[in-house]
C-alpha cells in the first residue's frame, strides 16, 4: 500500500507524468488505473463487487490507447501478483525477465503499445 500511496501522491503533485483513469458506476468509483511515465502500469484496482464484468479490461485498454499516443517506449510494463497473471495474459501481456529484484512469485510482464 505504501507504493500505491506514493504513486498517487506523485500523480497528485504532478511530479511524474501519468495516465490516471477512473471507472464510475452509479456515481461511485468502481475502478482505477495509473500508468506512470506512460509505460509503467503501477496500479489497477476494481471494486470487488464489479470484478469479472470487464471493468479492469476497459481501464487497461483505455490506458494503453492513451499511453500509445504519449509514450516514447513501445511497451507497457508491470509487475503482477500470481493471482493476476492470467488476467493480464488475457489482455495481451506476456511474461518477461526483469532487471530488478522482484519479491518472490511476482511476475514481470509487458504489452506492446
Amino acid at each position: 500500500m505504501a507504493n500505491v500511496e506514493a504513486n498517487l501522491a506523485a500523480w497528485r503533485d504532478g511530479s511524474v507524468e501519468c495516465v490516471h483513469l477512473v471507472a464510475i458506476a452509479d456515481g461511485s468509483i468502481i475502478g482505477v488505473v495509473l500508468v506512470k511515465n506512460f509505460w509503467n502500469l503501477c496500479s489497477l484496482f476494481v471494486e470487488q463487487s464489479h470484478q469479472g464484468r470487464g471493468v479492469g479490461r476497459s481501464l487497461v485498454d483505455a490506458a494503453v490507447v492513451a499511453c500509445s499516443l504519449r509514450s516514447a517506449n513501445k511497451t507497457i510494463l508491470l509487475n503482477a501478483y500470481p493471482s493476476a497473471v492470467g488476467f493480464y495474459e488475457r489482455l495481451g501481456f506476456v511474461r518477461r525477465e526483469s532487471a530488478q529484484h522482484l519479491p518472490e512469485r511476482i511476475q514481470a510482464m509487458e504489452r506492446a503499445l
